[in-house]
């Protein structure tokens, strides 16, 4: 979205996850071959290797506290109003994502912490519903997947999740979600370019995401850019 005020450069991506496994998940591809296990074992390792020191970065008043839920409109069904990328972007601004530093060896370099908040069923040992915290931010989130601006139908009314991953200026290292099960959606919103800033790097391949749906496997190593000046 354009502004007339000078904006610092950011990005929102919001990744529907298809489902967080209560343990850990193999590293497969969805036809069922090995996904890079060397390569993938070497990420999981070195991740926790340095997620004892991060503990320390983490601000527990800010990682608290709850979402600005949205308060605008929502639609009543499919034929009711659409959600748009702008209203969601808007929605993700009011938000006030809290700040973690949780996955230390993902953020970004010289970065300590990065705006970032999961609705749904998060947590692997003993998983809980995040999602009472910013109900109404959820149901927006719910119907814009299902909108014209969503993926499409061929694509969602298929596609069963738990989870919606929202973060902020999230330039990711390359990673693996090894907690998940199943395929996500990613879409970024913001004001960056998108075409060479904030794209996702998925099996050796930047695809831009900016406004435009992308269904991965978070289980094979995968990265997001920076977000640049626009």
């Amino acid at each position: 979205i354009k502004s007339s005020i000078r904006m610092r450069p950011i990005g929102f991506t919001v990744t529907v996850v298809g489902t967080i496994l209560c343990g850990m998940a193999p590293v497969v591809t969805p036809y069922g071959s090995r996904a890079s296990p060397t390569r993938a074992s070497k990420i999981k390792r070195k991740s926790q290797a340095r997620r004892r020191n991060s503990s320390n970065l983490r601000s527990d008043a800010d990682a608290t506290r709850p979402l600005i839920d949205y308060t605008g409109e929502l639609p009543t069904g499919r034929s009711d109003f659409a959600v748009t990328h702008a209203m969601v972007l808007a929605a993700l601004r009011s938000a006030e994502l809290p700040l973690s530093a949780a996955r230390a060896s993902v953020l970004p370099a010289g970065t300590l912490a990065v705006r970032q908040t999961c609705l749904g069923l998060v947590g692997t040992r003993r998983p809980s519903v995040a999602a009472p915290a910013a109900p109404r931010l959820t149901a927006l989130l719910a119907a814009y997947l299902e909108g014209p601006d969503g993926p499409g139908e061929e694509i969602w009314r298929d596609f069963c999740y738990t989870s919606i991953q929202c973060n902020s200026n999230y330039a990711a290292k390359e990673h693996v979600d090894f907690n998940n099960l199943g395929p996500s959606l990613m879409v970024a919103l913001g004001n960056f370019t998108g075409d060479t800033t904030g794209r996702l790097h998925y099996r050796g391949v930047p695809h831009v995401v900016k406004e435009s749906w992308l269904e991965f496997d978070g289980r094979e190593p995968h990265s997001v850019e920076a977000f640049g000046a626009e």
